[in-house]
């Protein structure tokens, strides 16, 4: 897990074992930006970005912010979203579905 603002932004946290914690979600947000081709630039902002499951255990995310407004102006047709993790290893894949040719590289 990682500190996202204040003063210690950045800084790596080991979580104790016994606590609930999803550092995946990390993984998410990443891919998420990266699948973009933006990285962390721009309108997007790392802590407008939050990842959830629904009723069924589906992750997906929700957009807050300058980022949702980012978001809605590349028109997604669907973000699709795939979390997996066992110990020490966790990983993410995204794929965005869209007719907006600024996203698809040539």
């Amino acid at each position: 897990m990682r500190i996202i603002s204040g003063t210690h932004k950045s800084r790596r946290i080991i979580a104790p074992n016994n606590l609930p914690t999803r550092p995946t979600t990390d993984y998410a947000k990443e891919a998420l930006f990266k699948s973009l081709g933006t990285g962390w630039a721009g309108d997007l902002k790392f802590n407008e970005v939050e990842v959830y499951n629904d009723d069924l255990g589906k992750p997906s995310f929700r957009f807050f912010g300058k980022t949702k407004t980012a978001m809605q102006a590349i028109e997604p047709c669907a973000i699709h979203l795939s979390i997996s993790h066992i110990s020490e290893y966790a990983t993410a894949y995204v794929v965005i579905e869209s007719t907006d040719s600024r996203i698809i590289e040539p």
